[in-house]
Parts: structure tokens; C-alpha cells; sequence
């Protein structure tokens, strides 16, 4: 479904399924997020900005958009970002994150259309195969196509991989890697008891 929407609909980056998935797990972002706002922020790929500066996400100075010399670089800036504002910033729901990303009342903004940002991105969300309150984190699920699970895990418990930042001080375990350490029959990755 991710991949389906992002060649139907994405314009510009019709093409780049696979850069965001790359880009999103070296955020540590789910690739769900990251399509959701490049597909908000440059009107399915066919903004001006996307357009003639390489720039999916609205990346800014000030008030003036930032150019790329490629759309990789776009993408690969987009991915730096989110990782500044999900992982280091802890910015973990899609309200927190338009706080900052998109601000209501932004100097940048004289019309107030960064009002429908949060629940724009959240519609983008479902369409790519994810939920309106599912986790922003990447997941190192993998479906039954072998290929990266891209919805994350949501606030319901369904399983992410990534340690939530209130407990990775707790964690004195290295990351799991699917081994059963047991060996007592271990339920598997994706139960609740995992």
C-alpha cells in the first residue's frame, strides 16, 4: 500500500518509495511520517517547491524556501530533520510535532493554514498504511513480504522495536535480534508478551 501510493500519487517523487524507506530508517522515523509530510507539504510532489528546488518536505529559512541541487538531497534533509525533531527532540505525536514543524501562528504563515497541518498529516497517515495515532518511530518489524514493516506500532501497545526515550536509560540489554534467549518456547516479535 505504501509503495502503491507513493507510484500513483506522488508526483515528483513517484519514484522514491524505496530513498524513503533508506532515509527513514537512518532517522529512525517511520517512512509512513515521512511520506505523509512530503505528500502534505509539496501537494502530492507538485509544488513549486518540489519542483524547482528539489524541496519535498517545505524546509525553510525564514520565509524563504531552501533549495536542493537533487531531490535526494531533499529527501536525505527531510530525513535529518525529522530525526532532530522525533528522536533527539522526542517529539513522538503528530500534534507535538506540528508544534514545532508547521506552528500555528508562524511568522511564515500570514494566511493560518498551518492549522490543518496535524490533521492533514494524519489523513496522509492512513493512506500510506498507517494510523491516525500510530508511533512516529521506525520499526524493524518485518512483514510476511520480508520487506520493512512502514506503519510503526501505536499507542495501543502494538509492537515497535524502538526502546520509547522514557525508558532507554532503563534498557541494559542490547537491541532485540530476534534470537529466543530462553529457549523455553519465547513468544514471538509481535505478541503482546514479546
Amino acid at each position: 500500500m505504501f509503495r502503491q501510493t507513493i507510484k500513483e500519487k506522488g508526483g515528483a517523487f513517484a519514484d522514491k518509495a524505496d530513498k524513503i524507506i533508506i532515509e527513514a530508517e537512518k532517522a529512525g522515523v517511520s517512512p509512513v511520517l515521512f511520506a505523509a509530510i512530503m505528500a502534505h507539504e509539496s501537494a502530492w510532489g507538485t509544488s513549486q517547491a518540489i519542483l524547482n528546488h528539489n524541496n519535498p518536505s517545505g524546509q525553510m529559512r525564514g520565509s524563504t524556501i531552501i533549495h536542493f541541487d537533487t531531490l535526494d538531497a531533499g529527501i536525505e534533509m527531510t530525513g535529518q530533520t525529522l530525526h532532530n525533531l522525533v528522536i533527539e527532540r522526542e517529539l513522538h505525536t503528530i500534534e507535538a510535532l506540528g508544534s514545532v514543524y508547521c506552528p500555528v501562528g508562524a511568522d511564515n504563515d500570514p494566511l493560518g493554514l498551518n492549522i490543518h497541518w496535524v490533521p492533514t498529516v494524519k489523513d496522509f497517515l492512513v493512506q500510506f498504511g498507517g494510523s491516525k495515532e500510530m508511533s512516529l518511530l521506525w520499526s524493524n518489524q518485518e512483514s510476511s513480504e520480508n520487506s520493512p514493516v512502514v506503519s510503526g506500532g501505536t499507542p495501543s501497545g502494538a509492537p515497535v522495536q524502538a526502546v520509547p526515550a522514557e525508558y532507554k536509560s532503563k534498557v541494559k540489554l542490547p537491541p532485540y535480534n530476534g534470537v529466543d534467549y530462553n529457549s523455553s518456547g519465547s513468544y514471538p516479535f509481535g505478541q503482546c508478551t514479546w
